[in-house]
């Protein structure tokens, strides 16, 4: 009965992942009321980069922006896709006092591509970002 119990636990724990990234990462944040845009992280021990996953609902793009105050202008964005033929982009883009497409950040490209894929209607990207002390 023990075995029994423990095979539907982790039956139950890997179909909450497409990505099956829970075991890869320390943190997970849903992001949205259905489940549909999970972000995961991990500090690593030296500090010199912090480790990304992204699971979200789309065969699309994935942006995801980081801003101090929560809005768009002055935010550094990161852009994501995996194309038609499985190429993955992973893109560092930033946007200044205008509300305007996210700039190619040309002078740091601080991300570092780890994998990505798609799944169950859902797009997996995993990457580092770089951090400067």
């Amino acid at each position: 009965m023990k075995i029994l119990s423990f095979l539907l636990l982790l039956l139950i724990r890997v179909s909450n992942s497409n990505c099956n990234f829970d075991n890869e990462f320390e943190n997970v944040k849903t992001m949205d009321s259905n489940n549909k845009y999970k972000f995961y992280w991990s500090i690593t021990n030296n500090e010199t980069y912090i480790e990304i996953g992204l699971e979200v609902e789309t065969l699309g793009w994935i942006g995801l922006g980081f801003s101090e105050y929560g809005y768009m202008t002055n935010s550094d964005i990161i852009l994501t896709w995996i194309d038609d033929n499985g190429n993955i982009y992973l893109e560092d883009r930033y946007v200044g006092d205008e509300h305007i497409t996210p700039i190619y950040d040309a002078d740091e490209q601080n991300l570092i591509l780890i994998k990505g894929f798609e799944i169950n209607n859902y797009t997996c990207i995993h990457f580092n970002i770089i951090i400067f002390m």
